[in-house]
């Protein structure tokens, strides 16, 4: 059997490079523990307040199909189509944006889109989420 310290394929190699280092999840670890209670809760809250805005606007075309159905404007076959390129598309994203342990990143991404109003936002947050805010701005800035 051959034993190696070095992965032998490519693919191996790679896995190597992008698996977490035990480091790393030993300071995430302590990131999120230093985090304050007050903090946490408040990313909890906003995140979820951004994930039902953003899913109430991304539902609004689905809506607008349904009436259009009532109406006899669509027949079933295209409304189920239009449900079904939702659920792929805009759910999927929206669940994977706010179902992270990362609610930094989510919630700054909806303040920086006006999803969330930044005016709501108590100054002890925008604080702690100063870098992921200026991440987005600078994003904004060069989209």
């Amino acid at each position: 059997m051959h034993c190696s310290a070095q992965p032998r394929t490519p693919a191996d190699r790679m896995l190597a490079v992008l698996a977490p280092r035990p480091l790393s999840a030993a300071l995430e670890r302590q990131r999120v523990a230093d985090t304050p209670k007050r903090i946490k809760r408040l990313l909890r809250e906003l995140a979820s307040a951004a994930h039902e805005e953003d899913l109430r606007r991304a539902l609004i075309p689905v809506a607008e199909a349904f009436k259009r159905w009532e109406r006899r404007e669509l027949n079933s076959g295209e409304l189920a189509e239009i449900v079904h390129r939702f659920h792929q598309g805009p759910a999927r994203d929206l669940w994977v944006r706010y179902n992270t342990a990362h609610l930094e990143m989510a919630v700054a991404f909806a303040i920086t889109t006006g999803v969330v109003s930044r005016d709501t936002i108590p100054a002890e947050l925008l604080d702690h989420l100063a870098r992921a805010l200026k991440f987005y701005e600078e994003e904004q800035a060069t989209s």
